[in-house]
């Protein structure tokens, strides 16, 4: 085992010292790409905490699977090495191997047969699906998925937001319940937000094509196309489908925003609906313009940015920023 995973396994199961977490915790914030791996084995961690009743699993099959896989860990094929510690699952020099071992007998275990993923206020999870589709889930929002996907079809169902990239079968459209519409696909890139207020709901299409109709109407699809939106009106039940100009709908999942000669007052808004916070440009000023990209920026280092830029001052009065000459 690798020097790194030790440390993920201990961390894991809570046992580095101060020291030793703040050790781990620059080895983090050091590059995305251990962020990325940490939160990898603690998807799977998080799937695996529970075994089903009599749980034995062929130990030579399993490796033989994980060595294929995106390499968890290698380990020899020892089944009396390691079938004992799969029984008891304490040996945290090994948990790394045997989250993978799990993750392959079972990766949604669960006592019921729909689970429940719920994102968290200020939350972005990145959910892998049982047919390798991947799904981005916005804060405050869940996705329902059953245990395994029928034979016709891959059905799943969202409250929120969320972005998916599905992995293409022609044998199996995937289907979106949200709220009263459904999302249908083979393979594709789109996001769909829902308003858990009025039960509208948007499906913008990144790649490939979508099928967007109301769960009432099944015959009045719409296609979508990329840069193609298509919005739900739920006291019509009317979807009306126009082109999608807002290049900042994915900023929840990237980080990015981008502005192109854009208004100050549409960016106070874009700024006001990532950060949360209330941000407004005063009329004189309104109409001027910014240009930039910021990624993973605070509001404040946007906020400098714009003054020096627009050669205007920002006030915060209560909770709101104001904007001005």
């Amino acid at each position: 085992m690798t020097k790194e995973n030790n440390l993920i396994s201990r961390y894991l199961f809570n046992e580095l010292s101060s020291e030793e977490l703040i050790a781990f915790e620059h080895w983090i914030e050091s590059n995305p790409k251990n962020l990325q791996k940490l939160n990898e084995y603690k998807a799977i961690w998080e799937r695996t905490v529970n075994y089903p009743k009599g749980f034995n699993p062929d130990i030579h099959k399993a490796l033989a699977k994980v060595h294929k896989s995106s390499g968890i860990m290698q380990m020899q094929k020892s089944r009396s090495r390691f079938a004992p510690i799969l029984k008891i699952a304490s040996a945290a020099a090994i948990i790394i191997g045997i989250i993978g071992l799990a993750y392959y007998y079972n990766p949604f275990y669960t006592t019921d047969k729909i689970i429940v993923i719920n994102s968290g206020s200020n939350e972005v999870k990145e959910i892998v699906l049982p047919d390798s589709s991947h799904v981005w889930l916005n804060e405050n929002s869940s996705l329902q998925i059953p245990d395994a996907f029928t034979k016709k079809q891959r059905k799943v169902t969202l409250k929120g937001e969320a972005y998916f990239e599905i992995k293409r079968d022609e044998t199996k459209p995937f289907i979106i319940l949200t709220g009263k519409t459904c999302t249908e696909i083979l393979g594709t890139s789109f996001n769909i937000k829902m308003d858990t207020i009025s039960g509208n709901v948007s499906v913008i299409v990144h790649s490939g094509k979508v099928a967007f109709y109301s769960s009432k109407s099944k015959s009045e699809k719409s296609i979508l196309k990329p840069a193609d939106e298509g919005t739900y009106n739920a006291s019509s039940s009317k979807i009306i489908r126009s082109s999608n100009l807002n290049v900042n709908y994915l900023a929840w999942k990237t980080g990015i925003l981008t502005f192109s000669d854009t208004p100050l007052n549409e960016v106070c808004f874009e700024l006001s609906k990532y950060y949360k916070k209330s941000v407004k440009a005063a009329a004189p000023i309104s109409n001027k313009s910014l240009t930039g990209t910021f990624k993973n920026e605070k509001l404040e280092d946007i906020l400098k940015t714009i003054e020096l830029t627009l050669d205007v001052q920002t006030e915060i009065s209560g909770n709101e920023t104001i904007i001005h000459n």
